[in-house]
């Protein structure tokens, strides 16, 4: 699987934005088979004209949260009031996502009718492909705990590891966004599943002083 981030200090002009990103993004990789990105945006940003326009201007599913404080962190280093997006593509990977309606009511359900609406796309592409890792992105502001929220992707996903993070605002969590492809809400649930022969390394970093974002992995050991 190949990579490439993108990152933009604009944070009004959407058009600007989405042709800032593009072209970073098309300098530093070709796009494969199956292509799929993850937008980390802004909570006082249009986000959801943003990710439904990298949705046309990529030809792929785009989804993502907004980050706390306006901080964001790649391997390029600390980003401040930026918008960072991470494409990623391979011939053989197949990627599905899904995007909940509210969590508000019942959000469990929810949850297991993302993953099984994310887990029939999956299939419609290739009837033998079977989910290899996941990325979650949550909302924090529902009646549910993401340790809730990731021990119920887990169940439904049976030992493969799970990524993810909390979409999140300057902390008074009202204003955090999740989306996918123009798709936004404030208390939804976004599910990104990838099939292939792949067998994800990560690693673990926790800040001392002050914490930028809240992140949540489940390596399924």
């Amino acid at each position: 699987m190949k990579s490439a981030i993108a990152i933009s200090y604009e944070l009004d002009d959407i058009e600007t934005i989405a042709r800032e990103l593009t072209e970073q993004v098309k300098r530093k990789l070709t796009f494969e088979k199956n292509t799929v990105a993850i937008l980390y945006g802004q909570p006082d940003m249009e986000i959801d004209e943003l990710s439904y326009a990298l949705n046309l201007e990529l030809g792929c599913h785009v989804l993502g949260g907004t980050t706390a404080a306006g901080a964001t962190l790649t391997n390029e280093g600390y980003h401040e009031l930026a918008v960072v997006l991470h494409v990623l593509t391979d011939s053989e990977c197949i990627f599905s996502a899904a995007i909940s309606d509210s969590m508000s009511i019942d959000p469990i359900d929810e949850v297991t009718d993302t993953f099984r609406e994310a887990y029939n796309n999956l299939k419609k592409q290739d009837s033998a492909a079977e989910p290899k890792m996941a990325i979650c992105v949550a909302s924090i502001a529902g009646g549910i705990a993401s340790d809730d929220i990731l021990g119920k992707i887990s169940e439904l996903c049976g030992s493969i590891p799970v990524f993810g993070f909390n979409a999140a605002d300057d902390f008074d969590f009202s204003k955090q966004q999740v989306y996918l492809d123009g798709i936004t809400g404030s208390n939804r649930l976004a599910i990104l599943l990838i099939s292939s022969n792949i067998f994800p390394i990560f690693q673990l970093y926790f800040a001392r002083k002050k914490m930028k974002s809240l992140l949540w992995i489940d390596p399924c050991s």
